[in-house]
C-alpha cells in the first residue's frame, strides 16, 4: 500500500469529539456507501450530502464540517474546481480528495490545496484516512490498495 502526504495541519478536526463529514460525489449510491461506512465508525456524524461542487461549496458554509469527501469528477462544477473555492469560503475544512480517476487528477487535486487523497477502492479505509488528515499526519490517504 503507498501512501501520500497531506498538505499539513488546518485547524479543522482537532479538539472535536464527531468529526463532522460532508460528502460531496455525483453518484446517490456512492454518498449512501460512504455514509455508511462512516457512520458505522461511530466517530463521524454525516453534516451533509451534495451532488456536485457547487453544492458542496454551499453546505461547506452553512453545515460547518471539519472534512469533506471530495470527488473530482461531478457535474456543474468539478472537485478540483471546488477546492479553491472552499479554500476561500472555508478555509479550516479539511479535503480529501476522493476520485476512482488516475493519479494525475489526484495529484492535481493536492497541487490545488487538498489536504490528502483516496482513490475510490477500499472504502472501508475511509475512517482511518480522514482520521490521518485530521492529526495532519505525514501518510494521510490510501492511493493505491487491494480492490473490494
Amino acid at each position: 500500500m503507498e501512501v501520500v502526504g497531506g498538505n499539513g495541519p488546518r485547524a479543522g478536526c482537532k479538539g472535536t469529539q464527531m468529526i463532522k463529514v460532508l460528502i460531496a460525489d455525483d453518484s446517490r449510491d456512492m454518498r449512501k456507501m460512504v455514509r455508511m461506512v462512516l457512520e458505522t465508525d461511530g466517530d463521524f456524524t454525516v453534516v451533509g450530502e451534495a451532488a456536485d461542487g457547487a453544492e458542496a461549496v454551499d453546505l461547506a458554509t452553512t453545515e460547518d464540517p471539519n472534512v469533506i469527501v471530495l470527488d473530482m469528477m461531478m457535474p456543474v462544477m468539478d472537485g478540483l474546481e471546488a477546492i479553491p473555492e472552499l479554500r476561500e469560503k472555508a478555509p479550516d475544512v479539511k479535503i480529501l480528495a476522493f476520485s476512482a480517476a488516475g493519479d494525475v487528477v489526484l495529484s492535481e487535486a493536492m497541487e490545488a490545496g487538498a489536504d490528502g487523497w483516496m482513490k475510490k477502492v477500499d472504502l472501508l479505509q475511509l475512517p482511518r484516512v480522514i482520521h490521518n488528515i485530521c492529526d495532519g499526519s505525514p501518510s494521510a490517504a490510501i492511493t493505491q490498495a487491494e480492490p473490494f
